[in-house]
């Protein structure tokens, strides 16, 4: 789980770098675990690696993406702070990316405990890859769906 959490808040973080160690949180992470990935496929692992990665890579996976997006917020109102200077434009934007901040990290526990307690069963793939799709549409519905009022 420290990984995740470390992960997740320089992709955070790095917005009070104008958003460039964000962009390159992002894309390092994105390019080690695409290495990872394809080095175990090519080694005959690749079903025993997305059999175990699946269940919990929705909720880890989608927050650390949306961490990267709330720190490139913190960027923008670095780089474009309208007519408020820098810090009250970066003020302003971190107090409003709180509540936001608080649910990454609760999906960043759900990750944690799927992968603590699901990911390494012994199931049947085809079961661990069916359960892992619907954990992985889930927040997608929920991302979609939240907060919208009916008819709009």
């Amino acid at each position: 789980m420290f990984n995740n959490v470390s992960i997740a808040f320089r992709c955070f973080a790095g917005g009070i770098t104008f958003g460039v160690l964000s962009i390159f949180a992002l894309i390092f992470n994105g390019l080690f675990f695409g290495i990872v990935e394809a080095r175990l496929s090519l080694a005959g692992l690749g079903q025993n690696f997305y059999s175990f990665v699946i269940g919990h890579s929705g909720f880890e996976l989608g927050a650390i993406v949306l961490s990267g997006g709330a720190g490139l917020r913190l960027g923008m109102a670095l780089v474009a702070p309208g007519l408020r200077t820098r810090s009250r434009a970066l003020y302003e934007c971190a107090r409003d990316l709180v509540g936001m901040v608080c649910g990454l990290a609760v999906m960043l526990c759900i990750a944690a405990l799927i992968e603590a307690f699901w990911s390494p069963l012994r199931l049947e793939p085809v079961i661990k890859y069916g359960v892992g799709t619907l954990l992985t549409v889930l927040p997608l519905m929920y991302f979609v769906f939240a907060g919208r009022r009916h008819g709009s």
